[in-house]
């Protein structure tokens, strides 16, 4: 138990040490970078129509249009196409579907990606996109991006949302405390 203790004093002191000092992990360090992005545009909701990729269609709910820049940089336009889900009476308020973006000033190079999850919070006004992927084509960091924003009517305008580093480190230190104790 000696040891074990030790080890397990030291990165529990370790962690909440953390913000007293001037450290910071690899999630902390990317946040600068993408700061300066913001998402302005349209959202609707409450659609019933289709959209379609190549021959497939897929149940419209939720299209948006939303102008991507970095601070007076406009890096161009992302296009937002959601259906309910899961898609049964039971549905709990999220959107799943696909994301285009198209870079600005040259209206040939798409880029697709998935959106994992469109959450609509009416009573507060606000709306959370998680884009799989867009990331490495606006060259950022990182697979997912998650958009926090606030809705004006139709009108919606939000930015990105980096993963806190404490959470980053608390989770490796929990990770680590489960695999000291399995040994």
């Amino acid at each position: 138990m000696g040891k074990k203790f030790f080890i397990t004093m030291f990165l529990l002191a370790l962690f909440i040490a953390m913000p007293f000092t001037n450290v910071t992990s690899a999630g902390q360090q990317t946040q600068p970078d993408s700061k300066g992005l913001v998402f302005t545009g349209e959202l609707t909701f409450d659609l019933d129509g289709l959209y379609f990729l190549g021959p497939i269609g897929y149940p419209l709910n939720a299209l948006g249009l939303l102008e991507v820049s970095d601070g007076d940089l406009i890096l161009g336009d992302l296009s937002i196409n959601a259906q309910k889900t899961p898609i049964n009476e039971d549905w709990d308020g999220t959107y799943i579907g696909h994301w285009v973006f198209d870079p600005l000033g040259c209206g040939c190079d798409f880029k697709l990606g998935l959106l994992t999850s469109l959450e609509l919070f009416p009573d507060f006004g606000e709306v959370n996109l998680t884009l799989n992927g867009i990331n490495e084509v606006l060259g950022k960091e990182g697979e997912q991006m998650l958009i926090s924003g606030s809705m004006d009517g139709n009108i919606f305008s939000g930015s990105m949302v980096p993963i806190p580093g404490a959470l980053l480190l608390f989770g490796s230190g929990l990770l680590g405390l489960i695999c000291i104790r399995r040994k």
